[in-house]
């Protein structure tokens, strides 16, 4: 943390002006670190809101990257939008930052006793799970879908009609279409092909285990390539839109970003989640799992 803050947040804080910080917690999500996806930021916001629960302080998010939060999610019973000259960056605002590097998931005390300090403001950059058994619960305290967002899923709902199960792949770039740091292609078509027949062997699984209790097979991915295949099959249902990660595509609208809530969201009605990892695929992913806990559904991995 203190790292962190000497390499990229010391200039924006060193100020000594003159503005007083209002009494407030702020999760901050602005672009100038990596944040994780939309399901590392809903976990960290999580943590940080009931950490300021149980020590009655109040709450706020600052999620201005690459999109406005309130574009998708709006605040549910809590109110945690920052108030007109609540934000303050200067030399009387304290700074934390955790990642999952970090190693401190479950870690409540301790967590705890390093987001505690004697400053009125402080600001916290983090993907830090506290408490995954009523995540559920705090996200219901906070969210609701915009009026944007609950239109497009009604329309969703709708398209499928009835009961489904869901199933996520996440593949970063294996089969090329992504283009998201730290990953790689396969070498070859055939590699690529192989990739893509054990996942919709998944899919087929999937809806056999569950065809007699369910309309469609929701399937969510980060490849293009794959859906495509995926949607040939007549009973799965794919969430339209374009395929984006928050930490990756600041250059796009907000708009851009829907399928990722509309994912997020459809995945927790689902009558069960399950994920699917095959060899290089990233196993680590923490999207359908979220959605799993948020919706209160049960969770499976399958894996070949």
């Amino acid at each position: 943390m203190r790292l962190k803050y000497w390499q990229s947040f010391r200039l924006l804080y060193q100020s000594n002006a003159d503005e007083k910080p209002a009494n407030c917690y702020v999760y901050v999500a602005d672009g100038k670190t990596a944040h994780g996806g939309i399901s590392d930021r809903l976990r960290g916001i999580i943590s940080v809101y009931e950490y300021c629960k149980e020590r009655g302080i109040p709450f706020r998010i600052n999620f201005a990257s690459p999109f406005d939060l309130s574009l998708f999610l709006v605040p549910n019973e809590y109110d945690w939008r920052l108030r007109e000259g609540e934000f303050v960056r200067n030399d009387a605002v304290d700074f934390r930052f955790f990642n999952s590097y970090s190693h401190i998931d479950e870690d409540k005390e301790d967590y705890y006793s390093l987001l505690d300090s004697k400053k009125s403001q402080v600001h916290c950059y983090t993907n830090v799970t506290i408490d995954e058994r009523n995540m559920h619960k705090y996200f219901r305290e906070l969210f609701k879908p915009s009026e944007v967002l609950q239109h497009a899923l009604d329309k969703c709902k709708k398209c499928i009609g009835g009961g489904y199960v869901s199933i996520t792949f996440r593949f970063q770039d294996l089969l090329g279409d992504l283009h998201e740091r730290y990953a790689t292609e396969l070498a070859t078509e055939q590699e690529k092909h192989d990739y893509i027949s054990h996942c919709m062997a998944a899919i087929e699984r999937v809806y056999a285990e569950n065809k007699d209790s369910i309309s469609k097979v929701l399937v969510t991915s980060d490849s293009h390539n794959f859906l495509s295949r995926a949607k040939e099959l007549a009973y799965v249902y794919i969430v339209p839109g374009e395929i984006t990660h928050i930490d990756f595509a600041r250059d796009k609208g907000g708009m851009a970003h829907i399928k990722d809530f509309l994912d997020l969201f459809m995945l927790t009605g689902a009558n069960h989640v399950y994920f699917y990892s095959y060899g290089k695929m990233y196993g680590a992913s923490r999207f359908a799992k979220t959605a799993s806990l948020l919706g209160g559904k049960p969770y499976t991995v399958i894996s070949d």
